[in-house]
């Protein structure tokens, strides 16, 4: 029975439909770790990586094989989506309103594409390395607050990010800068990485040209940064 209280974020079971076969995910919560299961028409895979918010970055391991992939996720109202590449799965929680799509198609082996396990070197990609700024302007009838964050990428394959001061039409509503985060990053295709010091998670694909510094996360959001460095 629903007691009624908000559902945790990548913590129970969901269903959903993977390559036409029925699917079934299975995860555990705890703190800012989230792992589990996915079984597709049963074949089973290994889900591990972080949570940050409603944001999911993590692998999705192929035990039988030993390949595993980059996998993002992130929160939606019926549950959550998942992307290991071809694009988003949504999962729904069983007991949700909304009804989880049927198996299509001819019958399915229940396997995602996952090349077998490989030494994968690292790389960094220049066009990131930089200073750079996002703004986020927010709007409320006469009122506007604008929020500025930055992020400092060095060639030497560190990074840092931080927030900063935040203006509204009716004046400063905090100035300063403060650290968010530090560690390394490293790129593998289009997929940045990055290691806050509990090994390398795939953060977002991206796309750097120039100026501008684009990140595209697993929901689908994008973030445009400006180069000031």
């Amino acid at each position: 029975m629903d007691d009624g209280g908000p559902a945790v974020a990548f913590s129970g079971v969901y269903e959903g439909v993977v390559s036409g076969a029925a699917a079934t995910l299975t995860l555990e919560r705890q703190g800012d770790r989230a792992e589990g299961d996915l079984n597709v028409a049963g074949y089973a895979y290994r889900v591990v990586g972080a949570v940050t918010g409603e944001r999911f970055s993590g692998e999705l391991v192929d035990p039988t094989l030993g390949g595993r992939v980059p996998l993002l996720g992130a929160a939606i109202p019926e549950g959550i989506a998942l992307d290991a590449g071809g694009g988003p799965m949504p999962f729904h929680r069983p007991d949700g309103d909304t009804p989880v799509p049927e198996a299509t198609g001819e019958p399915s082996t229940g396997r995602i594409p996952i090349p077998p396990a490989e030494d994968v070197p690292e790389g960094l990609d220049p066009d990131v390395v930089g200073q750079w700024r996002r703004t986020e302007t927010m709007a409320s009838g006469d009122f506007t607050m604008a929020s500025d964050y930055f992020l400092a990428v060095a060639g030497d394959g560190t990074f840092e990010s931080a927030n900063g001061g935040s203006a509204g039409s009716m004046g400063t509503v905090s100035s300063g800068v403060e650290v968010t985060a530090r560690g390394r990053w490293r790129v593998r295709g289009d997929l940045i990485l990055l290691d806050e010091g509990w090994g390398y998670q795939p953060f977002a694909h991206y796309q750097a040209a120039g100026t501008k510094l684009m990140f595209v996360f697993g929901d689908g959001s994008r973030q445009i940064w400006d180069r000031i460095g």
